[in-house]
């Protein structure tokens, strides 16, 4: 037992370690991005740095992409991938970056537990805060863009819901014993917030004020990702056991569970605007698009043959949809 567990020390240390020196050299290519843009000078944007096995949201506006690169923020223009922003400022490397439902705000977060809002025009940063105690894996708004909930790795408090001007607690949410991988927070009213865990659970809660309302035991494997549908009608929950549930929006009843093709871990899914269609990516490679109301796959795409082909982020775009590897970026 204390050797298994030395080992696995180890290897928490050499990936930190790894983590860091990919982070640094993103973060200095997107400084000097930075400057060349400034100068007038036509660059491209990094891609993102995602982890083998591990979900990295990505996130649009229908107009541009928001990831993390490093240390720090790319925006990128989905229909000209040469038109990109680049906040820098993170002093760890970014894992999230969200936008705010109206598409004009951005928020970011890190593995050092940092949040930062800023105009996704002006690039201006309108709050900066500590949220969690260790690496932020998911944010999300709430409809009216004022509310956020946050999600991570912190030994005690690993998510948090709060008014991200003030700071204000907006409830408390319910404890985890294990990572808290993805948040969501329902954009209509009643307002809900959901979850997803290591322990297998989409815990979820009404308010605000938030409090816990009840569990859904769907899942026999980590909750990698959950999501509401544009209107709020609709919650889909995606797993490493490669399966996908749709839930009632309001109640968080089962409604569906999609035939299982994905062939491994299922690490994001992403709405279509009328919440007809549903994205996942996986860790067999591959994408597929979703016919939800007919509860069928009626697009797949392999995006590769090697291990680092997994994909493991995705969202619907203006254009169509790009999905994350750790082999090919976007």
């Amino acid at each position: 037992g204390r050797s298994s567990r030395g080992r696995g020390e180890a290897a928490r240390n050499r990936h930190a370690v790894g983590g860091a020196a990919r982070a640094g050299q993103a973060g200095e290519e997107a400084g000097e991005m930075a400057a060349f843009a400034a100068a007038g000078v036509n660059t491209f944007a990094p891609n993102p740095l995602p982890e083998r096995g591990s979900s990295f949201p990505i996130d649009s506006n229908g107009e541009w992409l928001a990831y993390g690169s490093g240390y720090s923020v790319v925006l990128r223009n989905v229909a000209n991938p040469s038109d990109c922003k680049v906040l820098v400022g993170h002093r760890k490397a970014v894992r999230v970056a969200r936008f705010s439902p109206d598409g004009k705000l951005v928020a970011s977060g890190d593995e050092g537990g940092q949040l930062k809002v800023f105009d996704a025009n002006t690039m201006d940063v309108k709050k900066e805060m500590p949220v969690l105690g260790g690496p932020l894996f998911d944010i999300a708004f709430d409809g009216t863009g004022k509310r956020m909930a946050v999600c991570g790795d912190c030994k005690g408090i690993n998510s948090r819901a709060f008014m991200w001007e003030s700071g204000t607690a907006q409830g408390e949410l319910a404890g985890s014993a294990k990572r808290v991988l993805s948040i969501a927070i329902r954009p209509d009213n009643p307002c809900k917030l959901a979850y997803g865990t290591e322990d297998f659970l989409v815990k979820l809660h009404n308010g605000p004020p938030f409090k816990f309302s009840h569990s859904f035991e769907g899942h026999t494997n980590f909750v990698q990702c959950v999501r509401y549908s544009p209107c709020g009608s609709l919650l889909a929950s995606a797993g490493s056991d490669k399966v996908i549930n749709i839930l009632d929006g309001e109640s968080g009843e089962l409604k569906l569970k999609l035939p299982v093709e994905h062939k491994g871990s299922v690490y994001a899914v992403s709405w279509s605007d009328d919440a007809k269609k549903l994205l996942s990516c996986s860790g067999d490679k591959t994408v597929k698009l979703w016919d939800v109301e007919a509860g069928k796959c009626i697009s797949s795409v392999t995006m590769g043959r090697n291990v680092n082909d997994m994909q493991v982020g995705c969202v619907m775009a203006g254009g169509p949809p790009p999905s994350l590897s750790p082999s090919r970026g976007i």
